[in-house]
């Protein structure tokens, strides 16, 4: 009985180990994929003598603050766009916290 009690907490850990490390890689980046009509860049990466946007499946396969985002029908790592005024943290750039609808490097509270 004690063994079966000690593989089950034994399991329980592991499992609890590895559901939380699958959560924190998935985060998504900050920001919003941009619109249709919305002008932005995308990350290049060598393609032969040319260059072309690097395609993703999620956010994790995207360096830096770049986004996947759907583009032309295929994904693609693109810069977010960020909304102005802010409503929180998540719509402003990476090291920017929204404060009184602002994204600022400093937030002072009154």
């Amino acid at each position: 009985m004690l063994r079966i009690l000690t593989l089950s907490v034994l399991l329980g850990l592991v499992l609890a180990d590895s559901a939380e490390q699958g959560t924190s890689e998935a985060k998504p980046h900050r920001g919003e994929c941009p619109g249709v009509n919305e002008v932005t860049e995308c990350q290049l990466i060598p393609d032969g003598d040319k260059q072309k946007c690097k395609p993703c499946e999620n956010d994790r396969d995207c360096d830096g603050s770049f986004k996947c985002c759907s583009f032309s029908g295929q994904n693609k790592c693109l810069l977010p766009i960020f909304k102005n005024p802010c409503e929180e943290d998540n719509d402003c750039p990476e090291l920017l916290t929204c404060c009184a609808g602002t994204c600022t490097d400093t937030c002072e509270k009154y």
